[in-house]
């Protein structure tokens, strides 16, 4: 189960980001063919036994893109994945401290790893 803005139910109040992350999770989606809806949401729960069969060493490493490969990964060995509604409210003390330039990068990056090369075809192996 994996947390989605992009679902009945799910959004964000901040409009702008909204719309990036609905465009880039499109982009995710049309490299991927994963049908994933929220590839960068974070949010996920998975009974133990499906997630120690993952490789998680290879998963949960990096920023965020971890998981871009943890729902392809599942998407293609076919574990069930239902996604349900997640809404971000607006951050109510400090800032973010993530920088989006490398964040856009190191996204992409992994986005067409997974498709276009051996090391995202051996991961799903």
């Amino acid at each position: 189960m994996i947390g989605s803005r992009f679902v009945k139910g799910g959004g964000m109040e901040d409009r702008k980001r909204y719309i990036f992350s609905l465009v880039y999770n499109w982009f995710i989606q049309l490299v991927l063919w994963d049908g994933i809806r929220d590839s960068l949401s974070g949010f996920f729960a998975m009974r133990r036994q499906a997630l120690f069969s993952l490789d998680l060493a290879v998963i949960f490493r990096g920023y965020g893109e971890y998981f871009i490969r943890l729902t392809y990964i599942a998407f293609r060995q076919k574990l069930k994945i239902v996604e349900v509604p997640v809404f971000y409210t607006l951050r109510q003390h400090g800032f973010s401290k993530s920088r989006f330039g490398s964040m856009l990068h190191d996204y992409t990056s992994t986005t067409l790893s997974l498709r276009f090369t051996k090391f995202g075809q051996n991961l799903i192996e």
